[in-house]
């Protein structure tokens, strides 16, 4: 049984062996943030600094490194990640995942994660680590024992010391971790009143020298750490053909182990403790909830090199390897301030005296004069040949060199940092549309896409840590709020026995991941040109145009008009939106409602099979009239040609009669009545035969127009039966 003096020796030999490990990281963090900073000299060359401000030299470092800094950092803001859950076994579903995906939403937006995020994802770009945490709440302390969990961000990565020997860029597989503060002495009594601090005595400078900062300060550490156990777990298959199983030693004890046919294996059991210490005693233990340690890392690109025989970790940041040539940069900027500084005002150079007797010299410099006149012989000058005329001293310092310079120390940085240091060839050509732009941009964050890699695993390590949380804290019957994808918040009912709806938050198991969406400009402007589309649909632009309204952003009027037009939404729509809200229905409204959706659909069948049988028997009519219309068309073809042969073989008769009688009778005066008769019937036969040749003709005319009009009844009915056919459907 350990005792606290082993402990307490175990977390300061512990501290002291990732401290080291820590060191350099540490140092070459922040030789990184003085950069960032603007204080490039500071961090390269602190010696040099200072002699040049002693000698009163100009001592420049312009800022050439945070715009790409921000541009990085900036791009995960605009491009938000959000952990995604899902369902992988053992009674988990896709309710469960949804849930815990939800509430996992909530507790970001509860503790402002995305300020915990970037913080640390800013550390990560400019000093190469960054860390944040998962802290447990009480809710209201003095009414309830609920607890909640959020994220908190580690403002200072320098007072987070992880285990030394934990290698994944998200620092999952760290065994212990201490979180450093430091603490004034009487501070400390006032918090800890009953706990034993001790006294600050000669053999505790010696005993603990990393935890004593001052006389009257202390440093207060957090030290979290994991212990492992091994235990017997067995599991056999039961008569209904379900797995059974459980822990050996509680089947053991409640007699439920069978003799034999099982199987038995060791699980390694994380025990998870954290010990508030000043490193002279242990004033607070606490044991953890879940089996990892609730911090997360976020480091940049990590390095393992070989120095001295020995293995060393190196996180590089963004402007890790752009030091030297940020620093190249401000030195050649500070030599043109310099070399500009360094030029003569005296513009004119002669003897004393020489200038005396004009005083156009003086203001020669500032206006143009007519001329200038010199002394030839001056007090101390009078005899002899004349002395020389006065010469203008012109001097340009290099700044044409120390542009190039500057410039290929510009180069240099955006090689390091890995930000295109050549233009591309749309650069070139001055590209201005959005796909050259967008290409630009994207090649711009290939540079650095290992940093953003190593931000999306520690959200991922976030997401398992509250997965594994979750069922200790939200382990009662009770309502807990949930925020849904839309970001409108819900009440979801859990751990209730008598309520089938409710959600079971230790079922099953989850897998995260980590989903990126598109930048929120980008996202509103997709959404709003889609509810366009979708306005142009005369079914669909009821349903939608409350959304299109709100995604234009008019302000005030435009809410008044998106209200407007979600009262007048259809009641099915307005239904849906009810049970959203609610989060869900009661068995009850459930049952009635599957009721209705089953009578619906039996009556769309039903709808369905008349609409397709009035289909085909459309089709079938169509089919019968096209038939009837080519036998119409025969029958009056075959009686056209039969009248034709007819009224021919009347008129040849009549005809011949007719002459017959022409040729064979000459009428005279005093012709014989039975002559006159018979004249007179082959007259009347003639006239009988011509109408009965109209009146077929009109009886022909009269059956094809009845027969065109069956045709068209027929097509028309085809076209209804087609109609009615589809709007069924719809």
């Amino acid at each position: 049984m350990a005792t606290d003096s082993d402990t307490l020796k175990d977390i300061r030999e512990g501290y002291r062996v990732d401290s080291e490990a820590w060191e350099d990281i540490r140092t070459e963090g922040d030789k990184d943030m003085l950069c960032v900073a603007g204080d490039v000299w500071g961090a390269m060359d602190p010696t040099g600094k200072q002699a040049r401000i002693d000698a009163k030299r100009p001592v420049l470092s312009p800022d050439e490194l945070s715009q790409y800094t921000n541009q990085a950092i900036n791009d995960a803001r605009a491009n938000k990640r959000s952990i995604k859950v899902t369902a992988i076994g053992f009674g988990a579903t896709e309710k469960t995942a949804q849930y815990r995906q939800d509430r996992i939403r909530q507790i970001e937006y509860r503790s402002n994660a995305q300020m915990a995020y970037m913080g640390a994802f800013s550390d990560a770009i400019q000093r190469g680590y960054g860390f944040w945490r998962v802290v447990a709440e009480y809710v209201n302390p003095e009414e309830s024992p609920d607890q909640e969990l959020l994220i908190k961000p580690c403002w200072n990565p320098n007072l987070v010391t992880p285990d030394a020997n934990a290698v994944r860029p998200d620092l999952s597989d760290m065994r212990r971790c201490t979180i450093r503060e430091i603490r004034r002495w009487d501070d400390l009594k006032r918090q800890f009143p009953e706990a034993k601090l001790g006294d600050f005595s000669a053999h505790l400078y010696d005993e603990c020298p990393d935890w004593i900062v001052k006389d009257d300060s202390v440093i207060l550490a957090e030290h979290w750490l994991i212990t492992a156990s091994k235990r017997s777990r067995v599991a056999w298959q039961g008569k209904d053909g379900k797995v059974e199983g459980g822990w050996e030693d509680e089947l053991e004890k409640a007699k439920r182990l069978p003799k034999d046919n099982f199987r038995k294996w060791q699980a390694s059991i994380n025990r998870v403790k954290s010990y508030i210490t000043n490193g002279i005693t242990i004033l607070e233990e606490n044991d953890w909830l879940g089996k990892w340690i609730p911090i997360v890392g976020c480091l940049g690109k990590v390095l393992y090199i070989n120095q001295g025989g020995q293995t060393r970790r190196i996180l590089l940041s963004l402007v890790r390897l752009a030091r030297d040539a940020a620093m190249y940069h401000a030195y050649v900027r500070t030599c043109a301030a310099e070399a500009i500084g360094g030029v003569p005002r005296a513009t004119w150079v002669g003897y004393r005296g020489q200038f005396s007797s004009d005083p156009n010299w003086a203001k020669a410099n500032r206006e143009p004069v007519p001329h200038l006149e010199a002394e030839a012989y001056t007090e101390e000058y009078q005899s002899g040949p004349p002395l020389p005329l006065p010469t203008k001293q012109s001097w340009d310092p290099p700044i044409q060199n120390l542009e190039i310079a500057t410039e290929s120390a510009r180069r240099s940085i955006q090689a390091a940092i890995g930000s295109m240091p050549l233009p591309t060839m749309a650069q070139r050509q001055n590209e201005k549309s959005g796909v050259a732009l967008k290409q630009i941009q994207a090649q711009m964050q290939r540079g650095n896409f290992h940093f953003l890699d190593h931000f999306e695993m520690a959200l991922c390590r976030t997401g398992e840590i509250l997965c594994d949380l979750l069922p200790h804290y939200d382990d009662t019957a009770r309502e807990v709020t949930v925020r849904r994808g839309d970001g409108t918040p819900a009440l979801v009912r859990v751990n209730d026995p008598n309520d089938p709806q409710s959600v079971q938050t230790n079922q099953g198991l989850h897998d995260v991941t980590v989903s990126t969406g598109p930048q929120a400009d980008s996202e509103r402007e997709a959404a709003s040109d889609f509810a366009d589309l979708l306005m142009g649909s005369e079914a669909m632009a009821p349903v939608v145009a409350d959304l299109a309204v709100r995604l234009k952003d008019l302000g005030p009027i435009g809410d008044q008009i998106a209200d407007r037009l979600h009262a007048m939404l259809p009641p099915h729509v307005q239904a849906l939106e009810q049970a959203k809200q609610q989060g869900q229905a009661n068995p009850e409204q459930l049952a009635q409602e599957n009721a209705q959706l089953k009578a619906q659909l039996a009556q769309a069948q039903q709808m369905l099979q008349q609409a397709m049988g009035e289909a085909q028997s459309g089709i079938e009519k169509a089919k019968i009239a096209a038939q009837a219309s080519l036998q119409i068309e025969q029958m009056k073809a075959q009686a056209q040609a039969q009248l034709q042969i007819q009224l021919q073989q009347m008129k040849d008769a009549t005809s011949i009669r007719v002459a017959e009688i022409q040729a064979g009778v000459k009428l005279e005066d005093g012709a014989t009545s039975a002559q006159t008769e018979e004249l007179a019937l082959a007259v009347e036969v003639s006239e009988n035969e011509k109408d009965r040749e109209h009146e077929l003709m009109m009886a022909g005319v009269q059956q094809q127009a009845a027969l065109e009009q069956a045709a068209v009844q027929g097509q028309q009915a085809e076209r209804m039966a087609d109609r009615q056919h589809v709007q069924k459907l719809q």
